[in-house]
């Protein structure tokens, strides 16, 4: 009778934490190789796929990340002149040596 008191004031709640099942990490592994930037609805998306809290997917996909150093990189708006831009492709098209000069003097800032 006593080892069962001694194991309710030992016991750890972190003992309890459940490990995620193949199942489920081979659905994590399936949405990362498809995109591996997730937004807080595809993390909503996921948990509720898998049956983990969103917090555990956050988590894992951070883990994930950090571990094959995908981190994400900084992102640069720039709002181009219309004229640089085909309007057909959307590509940037340098017609002269000013189209470059534009181009190098632009505000570039991130978000």
């Amino acid at each position: 009778m006593e080892t069962t008191k001694r194991r309710a004031i030992n016991e750890d709640p972190l003992q309890n934490k459940r490990r995620k099942n193949k199942n489920q990490v081979k659905m994590l592994e399936a949405e990362l190789e498809a995109n591996p930037h997730w937004t807080n609805e595809d993390m909503i998306k996921i948990a509720k796929k898998t049956g983990l809290s969103k917090s555990q997917v956050y988590k894992w996909n951070w883990d994930q990340k950090k571990k094959l150093n995908i981190m994400p990189s900084k992102v640069y708006v720039v709002q181009l002149p219309s004229e640089l831009i085909d309007p057909k492709t959307g590509q940037i098209v340098l017609k002269s040596v000013e189209d470059m000069k534009k181009l190098k003097t632009l505000n570039i800032q991130h978000s």
